[in-house]
């Protein structure tokens, strides 16, 4: 990330902690056995993917296994992925209520002292990051906002905030919460009408799920107005705090290198979205997470 933020202020942030709020071991013995059982039903709905979908190389050495899913590093990048993740139908149907296929991260989150202690002590400090380097308030659109705590958090600040979702049951909690959460699967060629008018576009933990992440933010760096930002956190490799949760994720999935974000930076500094500022969330060894703002001139 470093590459990526090279002369742009950098802010070190709380200290990492994986068993806060309410992630200790039990927890992820829960979450590892929930995401096996999905795992193990999409096996048949896989397909393999020949490029990296970072940078499009066909050069990438394989990496580990998680739930029989082969996941590889590229040669060029080192972006890490899943090389056999479910076809888009399988994914959609993990976000299906009417579906036995859920995907487990909606049960985990879908509770309301969870996201009380979670808007004061990670999407608040996120919210309030962000603030001070954009300074005038307006319109913040979050997209996969899940239960909607950037919002919660962002709308306190005196943001209007809206999201967007996929999960079911994280955009019928969040609406219950007096948050505006639209539903939908979002990618490059519907970005720029859920981000219209917005002064912040915040993609938070999302590209890692997307099956094109390049060609997403591409999209939506060319679809800001001048003088608007955007934000985006990603999964580090390697770290201390991604090593315990790696088992655990949900395919399609990714963890991004200084190298891959490099990449994506150098994309969309083509659409004239110029690095503001970065934050390395951890001081317990190399950072989990890195929150990044560019904006647009």
């Amino acid at each position: 990330m470093s590459f990526a933020f090279v002369g742009i202020p950098r802010r070190i942030g709380k200290d990492f902690s994986p068993a806060a709020p309410g992630r200790d071991s039990r927890w992820r013995m829960d979450m590892a056995a929930k995401q096996r059982e999905n795992a193990l039903r999409l096996r048949g709905c896989q397909i393999r993917l020949s490029r990296c979908p970072i940078c499009g190389s066909e050069q990438f050495e394989p990496f580990t296994s998680v739930f029989d899913y082969s996941w590889a590093q590229c040669s060029r990048c080192e972006h890490l992925f899943c090389e056999t993740p479910p076809d888009d139908d399988a994914v959609a149907a993990l976000y299906s209520t009417e579906d036995d296929r859920r995907c487990a991260q909606g049960a985990i989150h879908v509770d309301d002292e969870l996201f009380r202690v979670r808007v004061e002590r990670i999407a608040r400090p996120k919210a309030e990051f962000v603030a001070s380097e954009v300074g005038e308030r307006g319109t913040r659109v979050d997209i996969g906002c899940a239960t909607g705590e950037l919002l919660a958090a962002a709308q306190s600040l005196g943001w209007k905030c809206r999201g967007v979702e996929s999960d079911a049951d994280e955009i019928a909690f969040g609406r219950r919460h007096g948050l505006d959460i639209a539903a939908g699967f979002v990618d490059r060629s519907n970005i720029g009408g859920f981000i219209a008018g917005a002064r912040v576009v915040s993609l938070v933990n999302v590209l890692e799920h997307i099956r094109e992440p390049v060609e997403l933010l591409a999209a939506a760096s060319a679809a800001v107005a001048a003088g608007r930002y955007v934000v985006l956190e990603v999964p580090r490799h390697p770290s201390l705090a991604r090593w315990p949760t790696m088992p655990s994720r949900s395919s399609p999935a990714a963890t991004f290198t200084r190298r891959t974000v490099c990449t994506c930076s150098r994309r969309i500094r083509r659409n004239e979205c110029w690095p503001a500022r970065a934050w390395g969330r951890s001081r317990s060894g190399p950072s989990a997470r890195t929150l990044g703002t560019w904006w647009t001139r």
